[in-house]
């Protein structure tokens, strides 16, 4: 029998019984070995994040900015999951994009567009659920992302739902850069970000 195992994994990842060179994998949720050693995936959040309303206007706004630090991808195939929620106070359609680059603004080039995202009233809540994955790092590396958003009274019941439009990006993976996410809206209305998380998850 192993080593028995909590709900709750130390700084580390591993538990006792095993260092981290024991672990068969670290894929995809919790992993046992083959000797009764326990893991979850390696996770990375030392991302600070900005979170700002727009006004009520039409123009492209950054609502939430992460700062992704200087070889924060290392390696082909290493993804993050990121996740918006909000509020829209109008029925306003709203093109969501995502953006990486060095400005932290719109004018940084696009990876993924969601357009145009349905609204069903005048009251929305807002969920944008985004994959963002290194294709090759380095200097001259390439990020893609893709995933959907969804917007209604109720998210499940009756939403809108719009897959994102892919598009692989050149950045430089060794140094500092910025994701954000985007909106630009078909009429005036206000969106307000209330919460935004950005986790990755590597082999």
């Amino acid at each position: 029998t192993g080593t028995p195992v909590t709900d709750n994994p130390p700084a580390t990842n591993t538990f006792p019984g095993g260092s981290p060179s024991s672990i068969e994998s670290q894929n995809g949720g919790f992993k046992v070995n083959s000797e009764g050693v326990g893991t979850w995936p390696l996770r990375d959040d030392r991302i600070v994040q900005t979170l700002t309303a727009t006004a009520s206007n039409t123009t492209e706004t950054v609502v939430a900015k992460f700062e992704v630090p200087a070889n924060y991808f290392a390696t082909a195939g290493e993804m993050a999951f990121i996740d918006l929620l909000g509020h829209m106070n109008t029925n306003a359609q709203p093109t969501w994009r995502v953006r990486i680059g060095s400005a932290g603004t719109t004018a940084d080039p696009t990876v993924a567009v969601f357009a145009p995202v349905p609204s069903t009233s005048t009251n929305n809540k807002v969920h944008g659920s985004i994959k963002l994955w290194c294709v090759t790092s380095g200097a001259s590396g390439t990020m893609s992302a893709g995933g959907f958003f969804t917007s209604g009274i109720d998210l499940g019941d009756g939403v809108g739902l719009v897959d994102g439009a892919i598009a692989n990006t050149t950045v430089d993976t060794t140094s500092l850069r910025y994701v954000t996410i985007t909106v630009s809206k078909g009429s005036n209305g206000v969106f307000t970000p209330q919460a935004a998380s950005f986790t990755k998850y590597r082999g």
